[in-house]
């Protein structure tokens, strides 16, 4: 007792203080999280979309996640993006109907191209995009996305998955997904956003609402690399969710640090623009809290511990020792910020699944 009086005597006031305001200011941007809904047992026909580039090893897994809780007049369409593998021949051996995405058209991304073909292949009222990496886990997920778009009709529904790490590198992403919640606006626990930035592993809207805004085939969605964002944008008006482990899973860049780095890269630089300066400032000023109190107190640090703890619990499996282990992923964090930060000066570039992003 007398040692822990001690460490924090040797705090000053203003540490303590400006300690506490920068983590409060993170947290109010976080601590409003919400989950999925549950849902009323009516609802309407629902087309799930699945956009896949190279993603054989991947394709089966989501197919099957999704399949058994779809009802008879409902619609599962893998689109095909140029795969170099097997994915069409593995997604339809899984029960999917496969299309193919076509020629690439000038001034338009891959996944944008595909989304807007999968859409084209499709009837249903209520679309679904859902990544290949994603897995739906809880047998009502389908039927509570469905009724949320129900209950809101002009919003564009988003759900970020509970993230399931398995590998080093994964584990490296748990900052990543605590700040990308906490510079959403998803997550503010007073002046909540109507416009809050969505996540694009699982978005959902009627699909009259989605043709009225332009789809992915509007002129700010189709050439974008966060189409997920610039899709929220021309809706105007979103709800954002985060899953648990007994809803929808997924895994974050699996292949390795390479592909964390590229991933991250590529969505943060893109990112910021869209970012209100409010979510900015909190989501900064946590994490500066974070990394300040390694330099402050052991005292601070334990705090810092039990706050990314918890913060890491709501966004995925990733355990005691990777919030004691969170000044690495801090560093990690601060590399990839910096390096987004001089590809969005365009002074770097960065490849995505096989593909050279502007």
């Amino acid at each position: 007792m007398v040692v822990v009086m001690n460490l924090v005597g040797a705090v000053s006031f203003w540490d303590i203080s400006l300690y506490v305001v920068a983590s409060l200011a993170g947290w109010w941007s976080f601590a409003g999280l919400r989950r999925l809904p549950n849902h009323s047992k009516s609802r309407p026909s629902v087309a799930v979309v699945i956009a896949a580039r190279n993603e054989e090893h991947n394709i089966a897994g989501v197919v099957t996640s999704v399949a058994p809780y779809l009802r008879s007049d409902d619609e599962i369409v893998v689109v095909d993006d140029h795969s170099a593998d097997n994915t069409a021949v593995v997604a339809e051996q899984a029960g999917a109907r496969v299309v193919q995405a076509g020629d690439l058209p000038n001034g338009w991304m891959g996944k944008p191209h595909a989304c807007w073909a999968g859409v084209d292949a499709t009837r249903a009222e209520v679309l679904v995009f859902i990544d290949a990496d994603v897995r739906i886990v809880g047998a009502q997920v389908i039927d509570r996305l469905a009724a949320n778009v129900e209950r809101t009709p002009d919003a564009l529904v988003s759900v970020q998955p509970w993230h399931v790490p398995v590998s080093t590198s994964e584990r490296a992403a748990a900052l990543f997904n605590v700040m990308a919640v906490m510079g959403s606006g998803s997550g503010r626990l007073i002046w909540r956003r109507s416009d809050a930035l969505v996540f694009g592993p699982v978005l959902a809207c009627r699909r009259d609402r989605y043709l009225e805004v332009g789809g992915h085939a509007h002129e700010s969605v189709r050439g974008s690399v966060i189409e997920d964002v610039a899709l929220g944008k021309c809706f105007g008006s979103t709800e954002v969710f985060v899953a648990d482990a007994r809803s929808i899973t997924f895994r974050m860049y699996p292949h390795g640090f390479r592909s964390l780095f590229n991933g991250f890269t590529k969505n943060i630089g893109k990112g910021l623009y869209a970012t209100h300066v409010l979510d900015a400032i909190a989501a900064a000023a946590w994490m500066s809290a974070m990394i300040g109190a390694l330099f402050t107190s052991p005292v601070l640090y334990v705090a810092s511990v039990v706050q990314v703890a918890i913060a890491q619990h709501r966004v995925g499996r990733f355990g005691l020792l990777v919030a004691i282990a969170y000044p690495v992923n801090a560093v990690i964090f601060v590399i990839v910020l910096l390096r987004s930060a001089l590809v969005a000066l365009g002074l770097g570039r960065v490849s995505w699944a096989g593909r050279q992003l502007p």
